[in-house]
């Protein structure tokens, strides 16, 4: 995962990494997809980190939701999660309804965690946007 986010933007870094021995293949000697085991969905990475304020906890709860995963982190990542595009853009949606705060997808991909996303929005409170 390091390396190839040395590589890749965050948002283009695979949700999950499963070590096989070797791919399934099919007779034809192509990759057998039906054969491959699932990947954990919902699984972080890193260890949980609780949220450290109120407004942490608020966009925890929305990206359980949005993401439909039990616990969300502070310092979890919503790509990570299996967030994409689609569920970014509902996501926004949800911050728009239920905390009345704009927030870009651009935003959301350039500080994909709670912890950025609600000190970016907190930095906002204090400069007198909404």
């Amino acid at each position: 995962r390091t390396a190839l986010s040395r590589m890749v933007p965050d948002y283009m870094l695979p949700s999950h990494f499963i070590q096989l021995q070797q791919m399934p293949l099919t007779p034809n000697g192509k990759v057998d997809r039906k054969k491959l085991p699932e990947p954990g969905v919902g699984e972080a990475v890193e260890g949980y980190v609780a949220p450290a304020n109120e407004m942490e906890q608020l966009l925890a709860d929305l990206w359980s939701e949005a993401l439909d995963v039990e616990k969300v982190g502070a310092e979890d990542n919503f790509f990570t999660l299996g967030g994409h595009s689609l569920k970014a853009m509902m996501l926004t949606a949800k911050i728009r309804q239920q905390l009345h705060k704009e927030v870009t997808i651009k935003t959301l991909f350039e500080r994909p965690t709670v912890r950025e996303l609600a000190a970016c929005l907190q930095t906002e409170e204090a400069d007198g946007g909404s």
